[in-house]
């Protein structure tokens, strides 16, 4: 919107010692329109005499050109802090997915240190049970803690 509004207003034109403004455009369209083919009449260059120049193709610089502008930026209309804000709300609704994936997650690995803790405090009794092989012993640890209600039963039986 802001660069049609500019086509419009014309607030944006070159200002200079080289700029061309709308009246030197006109001008240089009716140079053009008078003598069509000056620019392609190569009999026209050697009549004048303009052999000997020089005619490289690299692009001229003007002073202005290489001098750095310090002008001040236009600053941003309130038009373009509109997406701004629905990014912002995008990324909070993202954010908080996060946060709620995180405590589901904490919760979860917090489940299995659980489980580990009482795999090894099941073990730990078992193999206080004499005439048990060690490989019996890791035989019942694993069938005792694939089941939450075999864990919460064995850890409810009394020693005798």
């Amino acid at each position: 919107m802001y660069d049609d509004l500019v086509i419009i207003s014309g607030k944006d034109r070159a200002t200079g010692e080289n700029a061309e403004g709308p009246n030197d455009m006109m001008e240089e369209i009716q140079r053009e329109d008078v003598n069509p083919n000056a620019d392609n009449d190569v009999e026209a260059t050697t009549k004048i005499g303009l052999d000997n120049l020089d005619t490289s193709f690299s692009p001229l610089q003007s002073p202005r050109s290489a001098t750095v502008d310090k002008r001040k930026k236009r600053k941003r209309s309130i038009d373009n802090l509109m997406p701004m804000t629905d990014i912002r709300e995008a990324a909070s609704i993202i954010g908080s997915g996060i946060a709620k994936a995180s405590e589901f997650f904490g919760k979860a690995i917090g489940v299995d240190a659980e489980i580990l803790e009482k795999a090894q405090r099941i073990d730990s009794k078992l193999r206080k049970v004499p005439n048990l092989a060690l490989l019996d012993v890791t035989k019942l640890v694993c069938r005792i803690t694939q089941s939450p209600e075999l864990t919460n039963m064995f850890f409810g039986m009394t020693e005798e």
